[in-house]
């Protein structure tokens, strides 16, 4: 086997995959992140807030605009 070969095929087989899920992980984070901050602004301006409804109802638009 050539050596170009080779690092195309380690590229592909164990490059590839590890950026694949660092980047899923990084998203997973990202959308983590964005409804902490969400809720703590929620928390903030309103301290009256029913927070189990608010993460139910929160949950619910995030898994609806994924779909999309």
């Amino acid at each position: 086997m050539k050596f170009a070969e080779m690092i195309v095929l380690l590229g592909i087989f164990v490059v590839l995959p590890i950026i694949i899920v660092a980047l899923v992980a990084r998203a997973k984070t990202n959308a983590t992140n964005k409804r902490a901050e969400i809720a703590l602004a929620a928390i903030e301006k309103n301290s009256d807030v029913d927070l189990e409804q608010f993460f139910k109802k929160m949950t619910f638009s995030l898994s609806a605009s994924s779909q999309c």
